[in-house]
Parts: C-alpha cells; structure tokens; sequence
C-alpha cells in the first residue's frame, strides 16, 4: 500500500528509472526544475488531468492506460497549437490504501507515451487524498517563434478538416460502461476499447500545419467534434457549413451503433476525448494539408466550410435534424 511507503520513498521509487530529456539545465531533485529553451522558440504550457470516478474507474481502467491518457491529454493539447512537447510536471493526489503496483504500472505508461512522442517529467507533486486517485499533469512544449496554431484564425471560405475517426474513443467508452452489447465481434469490441484507452496525439501532424502555416486554426478534439468547433467559431467569429456525408465513415464505430442502436453520426460529432486534429485552411492548400496527413499515416477529411454567418448550418445526412452536443455560442441554423 502507498500508505506504508511514505512520501519520499515513493517520489525516490517514482523517479528512479524516469528518462531524461534535452534542454533540463536541472531535473528533478531541487525545488523547481530549471530548464533552458531552444533559441527562436515560444514556451507553450497546458494543464489536464484524470480524476477517478470522471475520467476514469478503476475497476474498469488499466493503470497504465490511466497513466498513459494522463500524458496525451496534455500533449494533444500541444499538438494542436503545433508545438514539441519538451518537458512534463506530473501531481499525484492518492489514497494511503492504493496498492503500489498500481502506480508503478500508471508511470510506466506515462513514460511509454513519452519515450514515443517527446518530452520528459521534470517534476512534481505527492499528496494524500480521502478516497480518489488524481493525476494532474503540466506539459510544456515549444513553438518556432510566430508559428503557434490557434483557434482564432479560421476566414471565410476556409476548409474545414478533421483527421482520424473521431467516434472511437467514445464507442469504446460505451462498451466499458456496458459491456453487455450483444452482436459485436471480440476484434472489433477490442479495437475501440483499445482506441478510448491508447489515442494518439497527432504531435507530427500538428507540427508541420504549423510549421508550414497551412492551418489557418486548430484544436484538439477534447470535447467532441461539434463542440470543439464551436470553439473555433466563437474564438475566430466566424460561423460554418458542416457537412454531414463528408464525416469520417468508420466500420467499426458503424458496427458498433448497428449493434447497439446509437447513431454512428451522432458518435463521431459529440463524442469526446478522441483527441484528433480538427483544423482550417484555404481551399487551395486543402491538397497539401491532406498529403502531409497521409505521409504521417492517418487520415483526414474536409468536413465543411468557414463563413461570414456566425452560425452553424448543417446540411446532408438526408435533412434530418440532429441536437449538436456541446454548442453554447452557436445554433443550428437550418437542415438540407
């Protein structure tokens, strides 16, 4: 049990086998770490976590899925304001009963993430919680100067593209929480869950839009497609077309919403923590933005088009209406 570890011995446990990374000036160990930026670089910092009975349940997550998700939540975040992720400061809040082994796994899945995708834990926190496990992680990356993405740079006549299937994570999730849905192949049962437990940060993808300033505005994909590009319109005040039949056609996710009775459309619109790419840019860079996508290994597709409405119309799917999950600043205009 943590509890008969202590505080220190489990920080000295925790720490011993971290990697190391470039730009630390000094690590972990003093009272701050001390890091040392690449000239010609912005700092990009952003803060997530998991907390137990929201994020996650422990009797239905692996540790180490819990300690993975814990890092790409944050490097998602990066990835869509097109910068490096550098450095990690990871906060524990545990209970004293919690075994040990299950943070020992939940490390090591956060060090699997980032031995893949950059970065290094430079520091952090323990303390003790009543009953919850909470992670809270900070990630810090770095941008060329002047190359950041953000969210409010999407115009009028933009395209509008998401990669990936967005509707994985969250098909994944409901087999989790029920994993009585009949009809559903073991493989494809597999690939989803697997898709809610390990997504991908799309940190190459979100690199070279920026890099190449082919996005005009980027987010991650968090909080559902719909709602994320809400956000894109309030931030960038503008409003968009979105088209219904150029979304992303999964089988699985359509297997699944077969079996289950959900709508696949519905799936891959609102539910969240896909962490995919959702991003603008001129029609005539459309081409490029989809090849450098392709050369990364993924897909991607144009969804629809920025205009000057400061609303959201949705056409396709055969004119049926359908409630957009998560749009506070944006009604649905009209159905074709």
């Amino acid at each position: 049990m943590i509890g008969g570890v202590g505080e220190f011995n489990l920080i000295a446990r925790l720490t011993s086998n971290l990697a190391s990374g470039a730009g630390i000036a000094l690590g972990i160990g003093d009272d701050a770490a001390v890091l040392a930026p690449r000239p010609g670089h912005h700092i990009v910092a952003t803060i997530d976590g998991q907390v137990e009975g929201v994020h996650f349940r422990r009797a239905l997550s692996p540790a180490h899925a819990v300690g993975y998700r814990s890092i790409v939540t944050n490097l998602s975040d990066l990835a869509a304001m097109g910068a490096d992720p550098r450095w990690v400061l990871v906060a524990l809040t545990l209970p004293a009963d919690l075994e040990i082994a299950w943070i020992d796994e939940a490390y090591r899945g956060m060090g699997d993430v980032l031995a893949r995708f950059g970065g290094a834990i430079v520091g952090g926190n323990v303390s003790r919680s009543g009953r919850d496990i909470v992670i809270d992680v900070t990630a810090v990356g770095e941008v060329p100067a002047g190359k950041a993405l953000t969210r409010a740079g999407a115009r009028p006549g933009d395209a509008i593209v998401v990669t990936g299937s967005p509707g994985r994570s969250a098909a994944g999730l409901a087999l989790l929480l029920d994993p009585s849905a009949a009809d559903i192949p073991a493989p494809t049962r597999q690939r989803l869950i697997e898709a809610h437990f390990y997504p991908i940060p799309r940190i190459a993808i979100g690199k070279a839009l920026g890099e190449t300033a082919i996005a005009t505005s980027a987010i991650d994909i968090s909080d559902g497609l719909s709602a994320d590009l809400g956000h894109i319109l309030a931030a960038s005040g503008v409003g968009a077309t979105l088209d219904l039949d150029s979304l992303p056609a999964d089988d699985d996710v359509a297997t699944f919403a077969s079996a289950v009775g959900r709508d696949a459309i519905d799936l891959t619109l609102t539910g969240g923590e896909a962490y995919e790419l959702l991003f603008t840019c001129r029609p005539a860079d459309v081409g490029r933005a989809l090849a450098l996508i392709r050369d990364a290994g993924v897909s991607a597709h144009p969804i629809g088009v920025i205009d000057d409405t400061n609303a959201l119309t949705v056409r396709g799917n055969g004119g049926h209406a359908r409630r957009l999950g998560g749009h506070d600043h944006f009604g649905v205009r009209g159905m074709e």
